[in-house]
C-alpha cells in the first residue's frame, strides 16, 4: 500500500488538485486508489483538467476523473446541497466511471441555516458555503451523518439549528436577510431534507475505526498559511491545513511511510481578505484558465512574488504538526505564467534537499521531475 499526502504551502490555490490527479494517473487500476480529504470540507475548489473535461472539485476529491474513490475523512464537513449539485454535474459530464463517495458516520452536516448565516455575516473572509459555521455550531448542536437515517430526529435537530441562528440574527438585526437566504436555498430543485436523503443513499458510510482500502492519497485543503494555528488571525480557516489530519487516519507503524507532496505556485496568491507580504499586481501570462475569479464573498485574486521566508515558515509548521519521517517531494505549478521560471526554480532549490517537480499547464500530464539543464 502506497501512502501519499498533498499539502499546499501558501494561502491555498497551489495546484493540489492537479498533483492528486497526477498521483492517481500513476496507478494502472485507479479504483484501487482512495483519495481522502482529511481536513476542511466542501469550501475548497480544486480544479482538474483531463482531456476535454475540466471540473472544479468541492465535494468530491480530485482523483474522481480517474476513477479513484473520494473519502470525506473524519471530522470533515458534509453539505447535502453541494454534494447533490456536484454529483449531478459530474454525471452530466458522462465520465467513463461513476463517482464513488465514502464518508464517516460522525461527519458534521452543513445545513441551509449554516450557509445562510455565513452569507449574511462574513463577506470578505469566506466562500459563502457555511463551513466555519458548521464546525462552531456542531460543538453546541450536533448534527452528523448518522442522524440522517432517522427522519424524526433529523427534523428536531434542524428545528433547533434554525432557532439557534434565528436568535443570533435577531440580536444582529439580520433576520430579514437571513430568511431571504434560507428561502433562496430552499427554492432550489429539491428541499434540504431531500438533499439529505440523496447524500445518505449515494455514499458509503465507514465506521470510526475503519481505514479505507487500497493505495491512499490524502488531499489537503487550502494552505498551511491559512491554518487556524499557524496562519494570521483572524484571516484563517477554522480547521487544520497541515498534515496533522493524517494522525486520525493512520496507525503509528505506517506514518513514516507517507510520501509528502508539498505544492506551491511560482508566485504567491491570496483569494480573500488578510495580509499578503509583497502584494503587487504581477505581469503574468498564460493564465486565462485561472479559476479563482472575482466573486461576492472573496473579492479578487491577489498576487505577490514568491517569498522564501513564508515558504520555510509553512514547511517548518507542517513538520511540527506531522514530525514523521518519509520522502518529501516539492511541486511548483504555474511556471509558464512567470517571466523567469528558471530563476524561480533555482531560488527554491537552494532551500530544499528533495526531488523537485514542475508543472507548466493546467493538466497533470505536464508534471515532470526537474533535472538541471533540461529547460522548458
Amino acid at each position: 500500500m502506497d501512502i501519499h499526502s498533498v499539502i499546499g504551502l501558501g494561502f491555498g490555490d497551489e495546484g493540489k488538485g492537479v498533483v492528486v490527479d497526477y498521483l492517481c494517473s500513476q496507478y494502472d487500476i485507479p479504483s484501487d486508489v482512495c483519495v481522502i480529504r482529511h481536513s476542511g470540507g466542501h469550501q475548497v475548489g480544486h480544479t482538474v483538467k483531463l482531456g476535454d473535461i475540466t471540473h472544479t472539485f468541492h465535494h468530491f476529491c480530485a482523483g474522481t476523473l480517474r476513477g479513484a474513490m473520494s473519502v470525506w475523512g473524519k471530522g470533515v464537513t458534509l453539505s447535502p446541497i453541494h454534494f447533490r449539485h456536484e454529483r449531478d454535474v459530474l454525471l452530466m459530464k458522462k465520465l467513463p466511471v461513476t463517482p464513488s463517495f465514502g464518508t464517516y458516520d460522525n461527519n458534521p452536516i452543513t445545513t441551509v441555516y449554516d450557509i445562510a448565516f455565513d452569507r449574511v455575516t462574513n463577506k470578505g473572509n469566506t466562500v459563502g458555503v457555511g463551513y466555519m459555521q458548521t464546525i462552531v455550531r456542531n460543538e453546541l448542536i450536533s448534527f452528523i451523518l448518522s442522524d440522517l437515517e432517522f427522519p424524526t430526529i433529523r427534523k428536531m435537530k434542524l428545528r433547533n439549528i434554525y432557532n439557534y441562528y434565528f436568535s443570533k440574527c435577531k440580536e444582529l438585526n439580520l433576520v430579514d436577510r437571513f430568511m431571504e437566504e434560507v428561502a433562496t436555498l430552499e427554492l432550489d430543485r429539491f428541499s434540504f431534507e431531500e438533499d439529505c436523503d440523496y447524500l445518505y443513499q449515494n455514499s458509503i458510510q465507514f465506521s470510526s475505526d475503519q481505514i479505507p482500502y487500497g493505495h491512499l492519497i490524502f488531499e489537503g485543503n487550502q494552505g498551511v498559511l491559512l491554518d487556524r494555528e499557524h496562519g494570521f488571525y483572524p484571516y484563517v480557516t477554522y480547521g487544520k491545513t497541515t498534515n496533522h489530519g493524517l494522525l486520525a487516519h493512520l496507525k503509528d507503524e505506517v506514518r513514516n511511510s507517507v510520501t509528502k507532496w508539498y505544492c506551491l505556485r511560482a508566485y504567491l496568491t491570496r483569494h480573500g481578505a488578510g495580509p499578503l507580504p509583497g502584494e503587487q499586481e504581477l505581469n503574468l501570462v498564460n493564465n486565462e484558465n485561472e479559476t479563482n475569479i472575482t466573486n461576492l464573498y472573496q473579492g479578487q485574486l491577489r498576487t505577490a512574488p514568491l517569498s522564501m521566508e513564508l515558504f520555510n515558515y509553512a514547511l517548518n509548521k507542517d513538520r511540527q504538526d506531522f514530525s514523521y519521517r518519509g520522502a518529501n517531494r516539492f511541486v511548483i505549478s504555474c511556471l509558464d505564467q512567470v517571466e523567469n521560471p528558471e530563476q524561480v526554480i533555482k531560488t527554491i532549490q537552494k532551500e530544499i534537499y528533495a526531488k523537485l517537480f514542475v508543472n507548466t499547464s493546467p493538466e497533470s500530464k505536464t508534471i515532470k521531475e526537474w533535472v538541471n539543464g533540461t529547460g522548458f
